[in-house]
């Protein structure tokens, strides 16, 4: 017969480590989303700016889940920056310059390092 022993700690360690990573996420999430921002922001087109200065990284959080979107302000139909889909697929008239999916890319290496190296912080301190 083999006695295991601790395994009332483990369970322990495991609940407060969840806790640990259930309490980071949300503001994890969000910086992942900034970085990625920044990433987009760095190709946008500048020409008034006003595209530059819409985008935005917003967090959702709910129970045990947080989530972020980064996004062009006001780049509905009628927005006023409804021309960003224009500059970033192009049109039968102008040839596509795109900024925000080679942002996306970019910033991929970045956000995986950062997750990795927030998450190792978190797990072993």
């Amino acid at each position: 017969m083999v006695e295991i022993t601790g395994l009332d700690e483990l369970a322990l360690s495991i609940k407060d480590l969840n806790k640990l990573l259930n309490d980071a996420l949300p503001t994890l999430v969000l910086e992942a989303a900034e970085i990625v921002e920044a990433e987009i922001r760095s190709r946008a087109p500048v020409l008034t700016g006003d595209l530059v200065r819409s985008l935005d990284a917003k967090s959702n959080q709910r129970k045990d889940e947080a989530s972020a979107v980064v996004q062009i302000e006001n780049s509905a139909k009628d927005g006023t920056e409804h021309y960003a889909i224009f500059d970033e697929f192009g049109t039968s008239h102008q040839a596509a310059k795109p900024f925000f999916r080679p942002g996306i890319e970019a910033s991929r290496p970045k956000v995986d390092e950062f997750l990795r190296n927030s998450l190792n912080a978190i797990v072993d301190p």
